[in-house]
């Protein structure tokens, strides 16, 4: 297609339009690039994907798209061998696995009504190994379960021991005389990692410790006390072990993950595509568009058309127009004053032959007729190139000579 015209028509406005009602990003961007089709078994076979999708939102029972979301950039992150993502990154992508379990589960049932989404979900495989080892390893919120593995369990259990024994010693010193007098708070803190009394400076000696930290002022030292250095250290060291075992499991079930790629892959790519079809009913749904019979040949009826981006801005306000093609007519001619509205009719009606032919409910009456073009052209507005010393009616000859040179039948 040519590019000039689809930006002069502002078609990328109305892609974001549509894109506005899809869910996810990976949704947005299939719609914006989506082709202009010219192949008529493509756009009807696609509008009647469509059609069942307007069918299933307008049904009593909600899709459960909810966990659709845009998890590319996480399965780029996991390629190279060796590499790992975090619980979240891991999370949503098992989230979206078991939406398009959902989503396939929800049209087997009424399967004759919705035979080709049936046909398209029906491609969504299941990756069990990949969600059993995530429900044994991950919580809901986010964390690795201690019972991911036994070691794991074993270092946390040991690691809330010995806090448990460094907060008793705390508490003793604070609560005993020959310290607590010394404290310029009586509590506890922590500083570098490392949990610490604020004692007073010109007292300091009196604390037998290591001091990790002083106040900005100078009249505070944050001492920890050598009776908890020994478990502190301790402390440390299996906080150590348990980052290395969390890693080893992070890294087990993105190991997973890679091994199963080529089916998530694919679950990712026909989600975006439910998402678009989602998007294209949600609009359907909201502007009352219809889905236009199309003409193999040339002919052409718009009833009640509107411009999306005007229905969109203007709402009731926006007057539908009325235009008929016959096939062997090969050109309508658009009179009128000023601000009448030709130019808005024009682009009214290539935006719709547009949108028709990337599969899109456009906002006509029901039984509107719509050909398959093969080429868009577009020469509108006022311009001229300054630098190139080229006048405005200099400039349309030359846009006009282009598109002569360009154009073919169907065009």
């Amino acid at each position: 297609m040519d590019s000039r015209a689809l930006e002069i028509l502002e078609f990328d406005l109305i892609k974001e339009m549509v894109g506005e009602f899809a869910i996810s990003e990976m949704g947005r961007e299939m719609i914006r690039h989506q082709e202009v089709a010219t192949s008529p078994e493509v756009i009807l076979a696609e509008y009647e994907l469509v059609r069942e999708m307007i069918g299933a939102i307008s049904g009593y029972q909600s899709i459960p798209l909810d966990g659709l979301c845009d998890i590319r950039s996480s399965l780029s992150a996991i390629s190279p061998p060796g590499t790992y993502l975090d619980p979240p990154d891991i999370l949503r992508i098992d989230r979206l696995l078991k939406t398009a379990v959902g989503v396939r589960s929800f049209f087997e049932t009424p399967r004759e009504s919705f035979p080709r989404l049936h046909r398209l979900m029906q491609q969504c495989e299941s990756v069990p190994d990949f969600e059993k080892a995530v429900r044994a390893a991950l919580t809901p919120d986010g964390e690795v379960a201690s019972s991911a593995t036994p070691e794991l369990a074993d270092i946390r259990r040991t690691m809330a021991s010995i806090s448990r024994k460094i907060e008793a010693s705390f508490e003793r010193m604070i609560r005993s005389p020959e310290i607590s007098e010394f404290l310029q708070e009586g509590y506890v803190t922590e500083r570098k990692g490392r949990r610490v009394l604020p004692v007073r400076s010109d007292v300091r000696s009196r604390v037998p410790g290591i001091v990790h930290d002083v106040s900005i002022s100078g009249g505070t030292v944050f001492i920890e006390p050598m009776a908890v250095v020994g478990l502190s250290n301790e402390f440390t060291d299996l906080a150590a072990r348990e980052r290395e075992e969390i890693r080893r499991i992070l890294l087990s079930l993105s190991d997973c993950l890679r091994r199963n790629l080529p089916v998530v892959l694919t679950n990712v790519e026909i989600m975006a595509k439910v998402d678009m079809l989602y998007g294209k009913a949600r609009l359907a749904e909201r502007y009352k568009c219809s889905i236009p019979a199309i003409s193999t040949g040339r002919s052409l009826r718009i009833e009640n058309g509107r411009h999306p981006l005007l229905l969109k801005s203007q709402e009731e306000r926006c007057v539908p127009l009325n235009c008929s093609l016959r096939s062997s007519d090969s050109a309508l001619v658009i009179s009128g004053p000023n601000a009448g509205g030709k130019t808005t009719a024009a682009k009214t009606i290539a935006i719709l032959c547009l949108m028709a032919q990337t599969s899109t409910p456009i906002p006509t009456g029901a039984n509107s007729v719509l050909p398959i073009l093969s080429g868009f052209f577009a020469d509108i507005g006022d311009y001229q190139d300054i630098s190139l010393g080229v006048s405005t009616f200099t400039s349309h000859l030359g846009e006009i000579k282009r598109i002569l040179e360009n154009v073919c039948e169907g065009s």
